[in-house]
């Protein structure tokens, strides 16, 4: 079996030495206020100690950086004997950044669907609502379980978030399949103000499921058109809806670095380069075990070579032990943040926090999101404000850390 190990390479050797240390200081940088140091060591991930700054008003005591995140984060499901039975079961997130103003109250809003043990039974959508990631309003939205489900054939999946700044709304889009007459459809639910949701509406709808249905659908909404990427048949695909019409199907060129084939994504705009997340697996018949990979492109159709950005644990115990699966991200003020979704072989699923300056250096910490989610926030906050003082972070993959396997 893999196991994957952050360590240190060449840069920190020696105990007193900041987290910082290895990264290029910009000349002329006020360095007194990281002068006094507080110890950050991870012995699961088989670290050298690593320092970083405390802060005056921020218990830093214990705080480490890990590569996955030992905690999930605190998504619940609505149906509290599903929730007390498997906590957090959540899966296939997705977030949305909506600026420091906020919308209705929250700067974020994150949409999942609970997967308790693997029940698609309860897999509807959910909405919640934060201000820092990490601790949440109470449920804003969710469907309750179909009246006509079949197990496998008839259910929701795959839940999506998009602001329509058009209109100044929030819209849910997820997708409902019956396989038993090869239906498949995405619906829609909307929000003006957070609380109170449109009934569902068809926003696409096709009895060609096997050419047509749209798997873990990214979507952009850009003056007046709702642009889609997605999944049919492993490949990635896009087309648009505008004034109601669909156009046609577009091939999108996704090369991955070890030929594996995408099952789920996600997709943001980020400047002027479209940047996508994907779950990929190398074999077919197995989409319980699968990594992370990464990708850009200019005009959305031809990617670059999609490459591995996190992969399980390793460890059977771990939440994310045996495989990943739908994650989402974002980018803002300057870091990325990765809400990510992992499973181990037990059917225990959740969604986990990472962040990183580049989507190939990303951290976790030893936070625990769940029981002592108000100081983990203060803790995970007053790291990433110190984090996004220093550059380097490419100097620091070639010198400083380095994934092996053993």
């Amino acid at each position: 079996m893999k196991k994957f190990f952050l360590i240190f390479v060449t840069a920190v050797l020696v105990a007193s030495v900041s987290v910082f240390a290895a990264y290029n200081i910009p000349e002329n940088t006020n360095n007194t206020k990281y002068e006094t140091t507080h110890t950050m060591a991870s012995t699961s991930l088989n670290r050298k100690p690593v320092e970083f700054t405390p802060s005056p008003t921020v218990d830093m005591t214990g705080f480490e950086l890990t590569k996955n995140s030992p905690s999930k984060l605190n998504f619940k499901c609505i149906d509290e004997y599903q929730e007390e039975c498997f906590p957090n079961n959540a899966y296939h997130p997705k977030v949305l950044d909506l600026g420091k103003d906020g919308w209705n109250g929250y700067r974020y809003w994150i949409s999942y669907t609970p997967y308790p043990e693997g029940n698609d039974e309860f897999e509807n959508p959910h909405i919640v609502a934060s201000n820092d990631l990490i601790n949440y309003s109470e449920i804003k939205f969710y469907r309750p379980v179909l009246q006509n489900y079949k197990k496998g054939i008839r259910f929701n999946s795959d839940s999506q978030l998009v602001y329509n700044n058009d209109l100044n709304r929030l819209e849910i889009i997820w997708r409902y399949t019956d396989y038993d007459i090869d239906y498949a459809s995405l619906l829609m639910s909307y929000s003006y103000d957070g609380n109170t949701w449109s009934e569902p509406q068809n926003f696409f709808e096709t009895y060609d499921r096997v050419k047509e249905d749209m798997v873990s659908p990214a979507i952009l909404y850009d003056k007046g058109t709702y642009k889609v990427w997605y999944v049919n048949a492993y490949k990635v695909k896009y087309r648009e809806l505008k004034d109601n019409k669909w156009s046609k199907i577009r091939m999108c060129k996704l090369p991955y670095e070890n030929d594996a084939y995408s099952w789920h994504i996600d997709l943001i705009k980020n400047k002027d380069k479209y940047e996508i997340l994907t779950c990929a697996t190398t074999d077919k018949n197995d989409r319980k075990h699968m990594n992370l990979y990464y990708a850009k492109s200019d005009d959305g159709l031809k990617f670059g070579t999609a490459k591995a950005v996190l992969r399980p644990t390793g460890y059977d115990a771990d939440w994310d032990g045996n495989g990943l699966y739908r994650s989402t991200f974002m980018y803002s003020d300057g870091m990325y943040y990765v809400l990510y979704g992992g499973r181990n072989d037990a059917k225990n699923f959740g969604v986990g926090l990472l962040f990183g300056k580049d989507m190939y250096n990303l951290y976790g910490t030893n936070c625990d999101y769940v029981y002592d989610s108000v100081n983990s926030a203060q803790k995970f906050w007053n790291f990433i404000d110190q984090y996004k003082d220093f550059t380097g972070e490419p100097d620091i993959r070639k010198k400083g850390f380095k994934i092996v396997e053993s």
